[in-house]
């Protein structure tokens, strides 16, 4: 058993060695066989892969597109890398700009933007850009091209240029100095008219003569001749021009649309063409005024009438500026050029009996009117958003359709002495007056001498020992003149620069108070003629209207400098000596008087000839 046992070992081994030498065999053999097929299948792999590629060159070739997308793709590149630079580069520049030229770069931006007042105001802006920006102002507007003098007549004027009534140069929007129109060169006027889009000039012949794109045509040529006008007005597109012999008549402002305004008009040798209507008016009217939409008409008895204006479409709304109740801001708008007689103020009930109340002076806001009566009243109607009726703003009394006094007048003298107003002016949203005062107890005394007859009219005709002038309505913009600038104001209020003006009388050998002359309201500025020549403006001067050199509003008046003679030019400092003589004061000799009026947003001074 042992020997069977022992010689079976051997065996055993040797089919063991034999076995394994087999599956070493087998299992070498089967990687052999392994890395033939994975090498095949590379072989296989790669040759595809350079199939494909060769395809897909064939195809990307044969597709003229895909240069496109490559160019696109490039071009994209290079606008990327572009628009990086540039970003760079003016990033560099903001900062350099913002550290080192900080002054140069703000003052760049505003001369980009225009001056802007409230920014000088708050101090964000420095003081010395405004002195630069006033001097290259002056050395641009100062350059006179015109060779004639103030000696000879004309027309002066400064303000917004958008309609070209400042000069003839388009570009120019703005004009902040007064300079001569060539157009009226050696014309003397009997009245100059300034809307927002065109102007009229009544030469001293009577003919209307009209320039501005508002009027589109010829300016060198009258509209409209043979009429001895003496007043115009411009409203809603129309304008109303007042003749000699007291009667009003009307056309439009365009050219192009007076081409269409023809009437027939009846005479003795037949019928002729006209373009222009006359007004159905009751007497005949001494003067008018007019405001945005309405025109005021005063006859030589003493009335007052109203009538819409336009010679096209009718007026939006009413805004109680007829002086009707029954033309409220509730009621249709009245029919265009229609007269309607204020009764309410031009009648009043004294006891039981029905008297007549006389005016005197006629002036018209944008959306009211005022009146001045023989006694020195004044009264208002229209819209009161503002206080420019001078009652007490609320809901109930925004608008007033009826005549309606101011009484706070009267709080600015004492008790013994008797206020009268002589002389009234309106304009925009804003109301002025001039007053007087007369002591009672010298009227009475004065009545007495005379045998007790106690006229207002006589007594206080000639009260001028004490002047004081007024404002009310809206001064937003420094129109009040009181040093403020407030949204509305319905109590008057003192002009202090004007009330504090004296001067010396070499007659009389004292010093006396020096009253306004003539008022002149246009939308948002005022002009001033006091009795002894000199001018005081105030108020807006987004355009210069103020022709002050500068653009700078002023809520005081304030005096403009003299006109600009050829060969001279605004110096850039002036001494306070200097400052002084160099103020505005118009001529009055033997054959002319010049005279200022305002526009919406221009000054103009033109000559009216005296006879």
């Amino acid at each position: 058993m042992i020997l069977s046992r022992y010689s079976i070992w051997p065996c055993q081994s040797v089919a063991a060695k034999c076995s394994i030498l087999g599956v070493r065999k087998i299992y070498s053999s089967g990687i052999i066989l392994q890395l033939k097929k994975t090498s095949i299948d590379f072989e296989k792999k790669r040759k595809y892969e350079l199939i494909k590629t060769q395809r897909l060159n064939e195809i990307k070739q044969s597709l003229p597109q895909d240069r496109v997308y490559d160019d696109a793709n490039r071009i994209t590149r290079y606008v990327k890398i572009g628009l990086f630079t540039i970003i760079i580069f003016f990033g560099s520049a903001t900062l350099y700009a913002g550290i080192f030229r900080r002054n140069d770069v703000k003052t760049w931006l505003y001369e980009r933007r225009g001056v802007k007042t409230s920014k000088k105001e708050e101090g964000v802006i420095p003081a010395e850009y405004f002195e630069k920006e006033e001097e290259r102002l002056n050395r641009k507007n100062a350059k006179v091209d015109n060779p004639n003098d103030s000696s000879e007549p004309g027309v002066y004027i400064c303000g917004n240029n958008g309609s070209s009534l400042v000069c003839d140069n388009g570009r120019r929007k703005f004009q902040t100095v007064m300079k001569r129109l060539k157009i009226f060169d050696h014309k003397y006027a009997r009245y100059v008219a300034l809307g927002s889009k065109s102007g009229v000039l009544i030469d001293d012949k009577g003919d209307l003569f009209q320039w501005g794109d508002g009027f589109g045509g010829d300016s060198a040529k009258a509209s409209l001749k043979g009429q001895n006008l003496v007043k115009a007005c411009i409203s809603h597109g129309a304008i109303y021009a007042l003749s000699k012999n007291g009667q009003v008549i009307y056309m439009p402002e365009s050219i192009e649309g007076q081409s269409h305004f023809r009437r027939t008009k009846k005479g003795w040798f037949g019928n002729s063409e006209v373009k222009f209507c006359k007004l159905n008016t009751t007497g005949q009217i001494k003067d008018i005024a007019a405001g945005k939409y309405h025109l005021v008409l005063l006859s030589n008895d003493g009335k007052v009438y109203t009538s819409a204006t336009g010679c096209g479409e009718q007026i939006p709304s009413s805004w109680g500026q007829f002086g009707l109740p029954n033309l409220s801001q509730f009621d249709a708008p009245p029919e265009n050029n229609k007269i309607y007689e204020v009764t309410l103020l031009n009648k009043y009930i004294d006891g039981k009996h029905v008297k007549s109340r006389k005016i005197t002076k006629i002036a018209a806001g944008d959306y009211f009117t005022m009146c001045l009566d023989s006694t020195g009243r004044v009264w208002e109607f229209g819209k009161n958003t503002y206080g420019s009726i001078g009652t007490q703003m609320d809901y109930n009394a925004e608008v007033i359709s009826f005549p309606s006094p101011v009484k706070l007048i009267s709080d600015y003298f004492r008790r013994d002495e008797l206020p009268k107003c002589v002389d009234i002016a309106a304009g925009g949203q804003t109301a002025f007056a001039t007053c007087t005062s007369s002591n009672i107890f010298d009227l009475f005394e004065n009545s007495l001498e005379k045998g007790g007859n106690f006229n207002m009219d006589e007594i206080l005709g000639n009260s001028t020992d004490k002047l004081l002038h007024l404002s009310w309505g809206y001064g937003l913009k420094g129109e009040l003149g009181t040093g403020r600038y407030v949204h509305g104001q319905f109590e008057p209020s003192k002009i202090k620069v004007l009330n504090n003006i004296q001067q010396y009388n070499e007659d009389k050998q004292e010093i006396e108070n020096i009253g306004v002359k003539n008022w002149s309201v246009g939308g948002n500025h005022v002009v001033a003629m006091l009795n002894n020549m000199d001018v005081y403006v105030w108020g807006d001067n987004e355009y210069g209207q103020l022709g002050n050199g500068k653009k700078s509003r002023s809520a005081v008046p304030i005096a403009p400098p003299s006109l600009l003679e050829p060969g001279n030019h605004v110096k850039k400092a002036l001494s306070k000596t200097e400052q002084a003589n160099n103020r505005l004061q118009l001529k009055k000799t033997n054959r002319y008087e010049q005279v200022i009026t305002a526009g919406p947003d221009t000054t103009a001074i033109y000559y009216k000839k005296l006879t």
